[in-house]
């Protein structure tokens, strides 16, 4: 038979433990036609694992579940369709699906855990995030005697300076620092 043609994906639905996959495709038409075997890659290379190892199936349309708690960026399916004597066809064209990113960065760390007090204010140091898909830092502090929201002192894109001089005046009073990363 031929190979089919029109493969597609879709995220249908998310959350932070499973995503589903639609895929589609094309109908083959050979008269001899029984049905298709789906094939799925973490790689995108000849690693591909049958998802259909029950049988084939007869439907254009194929959903699969798959898990977010990993660190892989995407997944690759492709397709086969069978004849009703047993034989297979090439492999279609491989459909690439970026799998939703449900885990939050790596934050930021401190780099010293008290800060150089001064007349100009207050230096804070710190560690960036090792996540590659960081896409802005945001430095906040309050009263550590409080129970007041944080307050934003610097915002910044992932290129935010890992030093941050706060220059309002500092009196005596305590504050706590810390620093947030959002990925894309």
């Amino acid at each position: 038979p031929a190979p089919p043609t029109g493969l597609s994906a879709n995220i249908l639905s998310s959350n932070e433990e499973f995503a589903v996959v639609e895929l589609n495709w094309n109908e083959n038409t050979e008269e001899d036609f029984a049905g298709y075997h789906v094939y799925k890659s973490n790689t995108g290379d000849d690693n591909f694992i049958q998802l259909t190892s029950a049988g084939i199936i007869s439907e254009t349309t194929f959903l699969d579940t798959i898990s977010n708690e990993t660190l892989g960026d995407w997944l690759y399916y492709r397709l086969r369709s069978a004849d009703f004597c047993g034989n297979l066809s090439a492999f279609s064209d491989t459909v690439q699906v970026e799998r939703p990113d449900m885990l939050p960065p790596v934050p930021p760390s401190f780099t010293v855990h008290s800060t150089s007090r001064s007349a100009a204010g207050v230096q804070v140091e710190w560690i960036n995030s090792s996540s590659e898909d960081v896409v802005a830092y945001e430095m906040q502090r309050k009263r550590a005697d409080s129970t007041e929201e944080w307050e934003t002192m610097v915002e910044g894109n992932s290129v935010l300076e890992r030093r941050q001089s706060i220059t309002q005046a500092i009196d005596t009073t305590t504050y706590w620092y810390r620093v947030t990363a959002t990925d894309d």
